[in-house]
């Protein structure tokens, strides 16, 4: 049986040029051309509140345990926590976390911010280079060190235990990740009521003075 530390990092964010995709992953999900199901199993989740990690079965392939966060430019190792936006100037998220190979349960996850710390470690270069390259790529993970999900209680962040994602028995919806474009309302060609009355005075008042005029000058 394989480690329970045996984990690795994973991270699905988007750029300002490059929609939301995986940018890093373990080389057996690439192997196994398995980055759709970690695309489909993290994509329709919101925000993730602080201490609370989200754990998932896919398929029976692998476990996830991950977090739902905004991203800022001190994820691409810049002194600042500033949001970073797209081209519509709308905050990008991050869905970071680790992944492990074969089934993985919830009773057996134990992870500290201490430990999530090491994610945003071995994430934050990757990320970088994606945020200011043209081409995108996947990037190889590393695994996580024996120590990531040897949590002591109470410091152990809260774990939420997602059903299990299983490929083709989950209907395709957009994610709240990705902003949906709608287009902008026509504009109504019809005349309205009030519309119609300001047109029937201003016609009466033409009239009106038309009369009077005619009265005046002949």
């Amino acid at each position: 049986m394989k480690s329970v530390s045996n984990l690795y990092p994973f991270l699905i964010s988007r750029s300002v040029d490059f929609d939301y995709r995986v940018i890093v992953s373990p080389r057996f999900l690439l192997d196994k051309k398995l980055l759709h199901l970690l695309m489909a199993a993290t994509g329709n989740e919101q925000e993730t509140r602080p201490r609370l990690v989200l754990h998932r079965q896919v398929s029976e392939e692998f476990t996830l345990i991950f977090r739902v966060e905004v991203a800022t430019r001190k994820n691409i190792g810049e002194d600042s926590s500033e949001i970073l936006r797209d081209n519509g100037f709308r905050p990008i998220y991050m869905i970071l976390g680790a992944v492990y190979e074969g089934s993985l349960s919830r009773e057996k996850v134990k992870i500290t911010s201490e430990n999530f710390q090491e994610i945003y470690s071995k994430i934050r270069e990757k990320y970088t280079s994606f945020w200011n390259e043209e081409n995108a790529q996947v990037f190889l993970s590393n695994s996580l060190s024996p120590e990531f999900n040897k949590g002591v209680f109470p410091e152990t962040f809260e774990v939420q235990t997602l059903p299990a994602y299983e490929e083709g028995f989950h209907q395709k919806e957009p994610s709240p990740l990705i902003p949906q474009i709608r287009p902008a309302p026509r504009k109504s060609k019809r005349i309205n009521n009030v519309q119609l009355i300001f047109l029937a005075i201003l016609a009466a008042s033409f009239l009106v003075a038309g009369s009077v005029l005619n009265k005046f000058f002949f």
